[in-house]
């Protein structure tokens, strides 16, 4: 195990640090981005999607929204950061991708993860580590997983390493249970081209502000 803590140790972490514990109100907007030929399944968890906060052991099925539109984007069409090429993406892909719009049907209960970790002596930036050999970069945020949902929340909220503006939670993430009843409805969607984003950006001008490369065809 990447940490020496069980259930227990965190249960009362949890209780006795207030701010590790976050609630989403009612009809709080989410957003996912996804290819458009599942446009009618946007609540969409999954056991196995292979996400970084995936259940280590496909025990609970996990989806993944952003808090806002820009950080939803940035982590679906994600730039080669570190990479000695720029991310390229094909027009007529992001003519087929929608960016949906949801709403929380009920307060959610969720987790911060960098406030909890912090408890433990843990940085937050390690819950975002790359991948790796082995999956070992995904270990910390899928043994949060393990225990958090062992814990009945609804889900964990965590820092995108993608998008992260200064003083606002719209570089934020959340990663949600299945199983829990039902913690969202779907509100609209669009093709992604069709958003002038809140920043007052086309999503071409974002993605280009991310590095990533738009190309003909």
């Amino acid at each position: 195990m990447i940490i020496d803590v069980n259930e227990k140790d965190v249960e009362l972490a949890l209780e006795r640090a207030p701010r590790t514990r976050l609630s989403l109100a009612v009809h709080t907007a989410l957003y996912r981005v996804q290819s458009s030929k599942h446009d009618a399944n946007p609540i969409n968890y999954r056991l196995n999607a292979g996400g970084r906060f995936q259940h280590p052991e496909e025990l609970v099925p996990v989806a993944y929204y952003g808090l806002s539109q820009e950080a939803a984007i940035a982590e679906s069409i994600q730039p080669n950061y570190g990479e000695p090429e720029r991310k390229v993406v094909k027009y007529s892909t992001l003519c087929k991708t929608s960016l949906h719009t949801l709403r929380t049907d009920r307060v959610l209960h969720l987790v911060d993860a960098a406030e909890l970790v912090t408890l433990f002596g843990l940085m937050p930036y390690q819950l975002m580590l790359p991948k790796g050999d082995e999956l070992q970069g995904y270990q910390l945020p899928r043994w949060l997983t393990k225990v958090v949902s062992a814990l009945g929340y609804d889900g964990i909220m965590y820092n995108s390493a993608m998008y992260c503006p200064a003083g606002n939670q719209n570089g934020r993430n959340v990663a949600l249970f299945g199983g829990r009843g039902k913690q969202l409805s779907p509100v609209s969607y669009h093709t992604l081209l069709e958003y002038v984003l809140p920043t007052e950006e086309t999503v071409l001008e974002f993605l280009d502000s991310r590095g990533v490369i738009v190309e003909a065809g």
